[in-house]
């Protein structure tokens, strides 16, 4: 923690919870879809919405990986030059 700060390990945190939260509610609606094939006409009605839910979490999910890497890259390679810019 102290080589990158409390800010960005607090972050870290963050993203990382979140990234996970992401991955477990897409898994749960998963599995609520599927359990709508028992019933053929609100599986077809239902799709779309379904269907972007679930990309949305894969989404949401994408972008806090992206995010969890930049916050956490960001300020790892200034702290192994031992400098406090990368010029």
């Amino acid at each position: 923690m102290k080589a990158i700060g409390p800010l960005v390990s607090i972050l870290i945190v963050i993203f990382y919870m979140m990234n996970h939260g992401c991955s477990v509610c897409a898994n749960f609606w998963l599995s609520a879809w599927s359990n709508d094939a028992e019933n053929a006409t609100v599986f077809m009605e239902q799709r779309g919405m379904r269907l972007g839910v679930y990309a949305a979490f894969g989404f949401g999910q994408g972008l806090l990986t992206v995010d969890l890497l930049t916050s956490f890259f960001s300020t790892t390679p200034r702290d192994w030059l031992g400098r406090t810019s990368l010029k």
